[in-house]
């Protein structure tokens, strides 16, 4: 009868105290498991936002550089000429064509306009295009160029001047600012 009994021991099952315990344990692995993947998440997060923030910025900022020194003449747009919306913008002259850049809303866009236009009217040409079309980078809060630095700083031996764009972007808190301070091929200063 020892041996019985023995026997019945070792099939009983679990006791209600030890599934509460085992349930209380599993709870509590769940819940650590779950606050250190939404601790991961967000510092995922962060990090993705500073990256492709860094990564659009840098090209946008080549673009827009390569768009300058391949240009044979630019011009900042003055406040008048603005259209409603944008904040800022550079027409762009490359051979024949001519070419907008402009800070609209929270994004740069950048396109081919009609040859032959008023800048204003250029400028609200783009606006109109599709934004397929013509983006360049978003989150942008600020955008600024300074197109008359040309003047005042020149390679004197081949004559070309300089030219000073500045760039700000902002995602989840995350800033990232450029000032670049672009040579220009083709724009001679007279």
């Amino acid at each position: 009868m020892g041996e019985e009994n023995i026997h019945k021991n070792k099939n009983a099952g679990f006791s209600l105290i030890e599934l509460l315990v085992t349930i209380l344990v599993s709870s509590m692995i769940f819940a650590t498991a779950s606050i250190l993947m939404s601790i991961g998440l967000r510092q995922y997060q962060t990090v993705n936002a500073e990256v492709m923030l860094q990564t659009e910025s840098q090209i946008a900022e080549f673009f827009i550089t390569e768009q300058l020194q391949e240009a044979i003449d630019f011009k900042k747009l003055s406040s008048s000429e603005l259209v409603s919306g944008v904040t800022s913008a550079i027409q762009i002259k490359k051979g024949t064509d001519e070419y907008m850049l402009a800070y609209i809303g929270d994004e740069l866009r950048f396109g081919k306009v009609s040859a032959g236009k008023t800048s204003t009217e250029q400028l609200t040409e783009l606006k109109a295009k599709d934004k397929h079309e013509t983006f360049l980078a978003q989150h942008i809060t600020s955008f600024s160029f300074s197109a008359s630095d040309y003047t005042s700083v020149v390679d004197e031996s081949t004559g070309n001047g300089f030219v000073i764009v500045g760039y700000k972007f902002e995602v989840l808190n995350k800033t990232y600012t450029s000032n670049s301070f672009i040579k220009l091929r083709n724009k001679t200063v007279n």
